[in-house]
């Protein structure tokens, strides 16, 4: 129960051994980024190439199986265009899509388990 509460909760529930964790590795994380020297946006830039902003997860495509169900496929279509390009900002998309797992979410089971 502690694990799946760190996993989708915030940091203040973390166990202690998992924040000295995370601290050793932002250490080790900004001493790269400093001693590479690199411009910023030029950094940025390559992160937004290698990590998509848009992930498939299971309560987005609850959402859109329980819509359709009811007639409406809207949510299956706009995840649909969504997934067509993860890596690039989409306007267009519900802003929900790039944030972590809603709460209405975290208590259904399947739907949020590390999401």
């Amino acid at each position: 129960a502690a694990a799946r509460a760190a996993a989708i909760g915030g940091a203040a529930e973390w166990p202690q051994e998992h924040l000295e964790a995370w601290r050793e590795w932002a250490a080790r994380y900004w001493g790269r980024v400093g001693a590479e020297a690199r411009p910023d946006g030029e950094r940025r830039r390559e992160m937004a190439a290698a990590n998509p902003k848009y992930i498939l997860r299971n309560w987005m495509l609850a959402e859109a199986y329980e819509a359709a169900e009811r007639g409406d496929s809207s949510a299956v279509h706009a995840l649909h265009a969504l997934l067509r390009s993860p890596y690039e900002e989409q306007s267009s998309a519900d802003p929900r899509y790039a944030q972590p797992t809603p709460d209405w979410a975290r208590g259904r089971p399947g739907l949020a388990f590390m999401s």
